[in-house]
């Protein structure tokens, strides 16, 4: 049986760590012989669906890169918020990953458009939002 991904791996490569588990059940067992139990343990641990977990498995490993541009354009530290609170990062990610405006994002990072367009499509805009209130902080 292969280990639980989320055994020592830090939480900016946790995600990854996941994708990578889940690649490596898809090449050694049919999609309908996982390990139900494991998988089960799994995506508890990381607090997501098994449906979401499988999800996040078929994207990039740089699938919420994105974020982290984003983060920057907005003058968020994101060292500090995955110090400080790494649930939220990981769940900023999780979402990003899944995001559907990412060439959107992209294109709006690159033009210097971002701060203005973000909150018309960005699904961590009320995390965000609640992040640029608490200046001067700022995580």
């Amino acid at each position: 049986m292969l280990g639980s991904p989320t055994e020592h791996a830090p939480a900016r490569t946790r995600l990854r760590a996941v994708a990578d588990w889940l690649r490596q059940c898809r090449q050694s067992l049919n999609a309908e012989r996982y390990d139900a139990g494991e998988m089960g343990r799994v995506s508890n641990d990381l607090g997501l669906s098994r449906r979401d977990l499988r999800t996040l498995a078929r994207h990039r490993p740089d699938a919420a890169d994105e974020l982290g541009q984003l983060l920057e354009v907005l003058r968020i530290d994101a060292k500090a918020l995955r110090t400080r609170d790494p649930a939220t990062l990981r769940d900023m990610q999780r979402i990003c990953i899944m995001c559907r405006q990412k060439t959107r994002c992209r294109r709006d990072v690159v033009t210097g458009a971002a701060l203005e367009r973000y909150r018309d499509y960005c699904p961590n805009v009320f995390s965000l939002d609640a992040m640029l209130q608490a200046v001067p902080e700022r995580c």
